[in-house]
């Protein structure tokens, strides 16, 4: 990592977080509807404690992204989308990788704020077509932006926020003695960003998300200058907001038909809505596979496709009703995919 001249003056201060629409607490980092581990980033960022973090637990839930009261079913997301929209909302760039999809912009919603996201990674990477989607060289990419990025004046700097997601992939868990060279390669990367006083000195934060903190190195998990964030599974308010979902989208009153009894387990009367929201998803996922089914030649009739995976949802809600009745654990975001019912 290069080193900034000593004439070079560090900003005035870390940018503020949040979107600046959302009114807040007088102290709080983040917008009151956040989430706390959200709030706790927030706070380890604002005070200079880290500008590493290390996200694990509940990662691949479906995460609110405006407050109660807002659109219900647009108003849920992934995490990574909640850190680029909500987190790092006001940021110049958030730069997305993972090892299916490679890096990439993340803006959200804003048609404008991706287009300028895109035009300065390719003024850096190149066209996006050859943006690189390889572990290493994505590193190498990362590295070299943040490298240049301190060695602009300081009026030029932008304020950068990296999310590598499934981050086990990026510094598994073993020995470094043992592993792959690359492996060994990149972990010592991420802990030298980790642990570059600059990077924090020029409104860099790197978010590192994993399903399970055992499958990441125990060297980056240790790390004083990584701060873990464990994302819990949603309470009782949370799954009430995602059952109303699929009453949303056919115009009725949350809550209408209830959502989660006291204990927390959801009510007989909420498996319609379950059972909607899994054949919408479900419509949707086959509509964006469909053409990649017609050219392998997999069916030649889409639609009874579609009908046939209607029915197998509504089997599976016959299923979780009949498990609920002898008053067995239900289980119906793990069952049929709907985030934030666990």
């Amino acid at each position: 990592m290069a080193t900034v001249a000593p004439s070079a003056a560090p900003p005035s201060g870390p940018p503020a977080l949040g979107t600046a629409s959302e009114p807040r607490a007088a102290g709080a980092s983040l917008p009151a509807w956040c989430p706390a581990w959200a709030e706790r980033l927030g706070d380890a960022y604002l005070s200079g404690t880290s500008c590493m973090f290390l996200l694990h637990g509940n990662v691949r839930d479906l995460v609110a992204v405006a407050p109660p009261g807002a659109d219900v079913a647009a108003g849920w997301s992934t995490v990574p989308d909640f850190l680029a929209r909500e987190i790092f909302g006001r940021w110049d760039v958030v730069l997305g990788y993972d090892v299916g999809k490679g890096l990439r912009p993340l803006a959200g919603p804003d048609p404008n704020r991706l287009r300028s996201m895109a035009q300065w990674l390719t003024e850096r990477l190149g066209p996006a077509t050859g943006w690189p989607r390889e572990p290493d060289a994505a590193i190498n990419a990362i590295d070299a932006i943040l490298e240049r990025n301190l060695l602009e004046a300081p009026e030029q700097r932008k304020r950068i926020a990296i999310v590598l997601d499934y981050a086990q992939y990026l510094a598994p868990a073993g020995d470094a003695a043992s592993s792959a060279r690359a492996a060994a390669g990149r972990l010592v990367r991420l802990l030298a960003w980790a642990t570059n006083p600059l990077l924090r000195r020029v409104n860099v934060a790197i978010a590192l998300v994993t399903d399970s903190m055992a499958e990441i190195h125990p060297r980056l998990v240790q790390s004083p200058a990584v701060t873990a964030i464990d994302v819990p599974l949603p309470d009782a308010a949370e799954r009430e907001r995602r059952v109303a979902i699929p009453a949303a989208r056919r115009g009725e009153r949350a809550g209408e038909h209830g959502a989660a009894d006291v204990d927390g387990d959801l009510a007989p009367v909420a498996l319609g809505d379950v059972a909607e929201s899994s054949r919408v998803d479900l419509d949707a996922l086959l509509q964006q596979d469909l053409a990649l089914v017609v050219d392998l030649g997999g069916a030649e009739r889409p639609q009874e496709r579609i009908d046939e995976g209607r029915r197998i949802a509504e089997r599976l809600a016959e299923r979780l009703a009949d498990r609920h009745a002898l008053g067995l654990e239900l289980l119906a975001g793990v069952a049929i995919g709907v985030p934030g019912l666990g």
